[in-house]
């Protein structure tokens, strides 16, 4: 017994909650058809919430996000976060894209959003195996189009660490 005592916890390793049989797709490079701070788009800490991309002022027919993945992989759910504190700058029309060279570009159909109303949007769909991804704006609210994050999974469970055959 000692101070230390109030820090014990237990783990449930008996629960009947299934995991979510999804893992972050692992991103190696975000292009943006323009505008400021592309590198808050994935930025995932806890400050990151309040960081953003902006996209380049009114004037431009389209903006699009591509994510480079580290490898082919399958895709089959993706998160995106816009201004949680305001409308101005939600996604209103928009569609999530595959490309297995990143020129050509074929739409998701079920992930074609029109007439969106909230600042998160997550977005479940058949998988998709590409390298090259990406999310293409055709409308939004206010002024430019703001993106908090956007984090891609894949379906399948993380791997296991490697435990310590020793003390440590």
């Amino acid at each position: 017994k000692s101070d230390w005592a109030i820090s014990r916890f237990f783990v449930d390793i008996h629960s009947d909650d299934q995991f979510m049989n999804l893992t972050r797709a692992e991103i190696a490079k975000v292009e943006v058809s323009g505008g400021y701070n592309s590198k808050n788009i994935i930025d995932w800490d806890d400050p990151g919430l309040v960081t953003f991309w902006q996209s380049p002022p009114p004037g431009h027919e389209h903006h699009w996000i591509k994510f480079t993945l580290a490898k082919l992989q399958e895709i089959s759910r993706v998160w995106i976060l816009s201004n949680p504190n305001d409308a101005d700058g939600w996604l209103k029309n928009f569609v999530l894209q595959s490309s297995v060279y990143g020129q050509v570009w074929d739409n998701i159909t079920e992930t074609a959003i029109d007439n969106n109303d909230t600042f998160r949007n997550i977005i479940d769909f058949k998988p998709v195996k590409v390298k090259y991804f990406r999310l293409l704006i055709k409308e939004f609210i206010g002024y430019a189009a703001q993106i908090n994050e956007i984090i891609l999974y894949s379906p399948g469970q993380p791997e296991l660490p490697k435990i310590p055959e020793q003390d440590y």
